[in-house]
């Protein structure tokens, strides 16, 4: 099965118990994938990221299947201990457990920014997503992956008209 890959941005609201509603478009789609579960993380530096069930369950069997037993214990108390698996609630929502919340510099009853980054979102601060566009944007790293990526599109898309002139070609045989 091929990985959901998500982009966007979508600001939402936290309410008196941490709770936002999934936008419900991002919902609808990772729900008809079959994806019904979420895991809210807090990993390193960086804000919270959710990753949809079964995708992160496939990605961690794969790499405990190879991790030294030592080095497992402490990848999994750490990520027991900074995350939690939840489903979203009869209203749409996902719940942020307070420990999170402060981990990732988010307040009750504010703006949160959620930003699909292909595998997983991440749910920013608006202040702290913001300066982080801001160290970015016009970066020399920023512009040389723009460029790779325009340079790739092309390739990927004469491969595409390659193929449908193929088949083209067979059919009026």
């Amino acid at each position: 099965m091929e990985p959901m890959l998500i982009t966007g941005r979508w600001t939402v609201s936290l309410d008196e118990r941490g709770r936002f509603q999934l936008p419900s478009s991002l919902r609808q789609r990772l729900e008809s994938a079959g994806e019904t579960g979420y895991y809210i993380c807090k990993a390193d530096d960086r804000p919270l990221r959710i990753f949809w069930g079964k995708q992160l369950e496939r990605a961690l069997h794969e790499v405990a299947s190879d991790m030294e037993p030592e080095k497992l214990d402490n990848f999994l108390l750490q990520f027991g201990a900074m995350s939690v698996m939840q489903d979203v609630d009869g209203a749409g929502r996902l719940t942020i457990p307070d420990y999170l919340l402060s981990e990732a510099r988010l307040k009750i009853r504010s703006q949160a920014v959620l930003v699909g980054k292909l595998y997983y979102l991440e749910i920013w601060n608006e202040t702290l997503l913001e300066e982080a566009l801001g160290k970015i944007h016009g970066s020399p790293e920023s512009k040389e992956m723009t460029a790779r990526v325009n340079k790739t599109l092309p390739k990927l898309s004469g491969r595409s008209e390659e193929h449908t002139s193929e088949l083209q070609s067979r059919q009026s045989i």
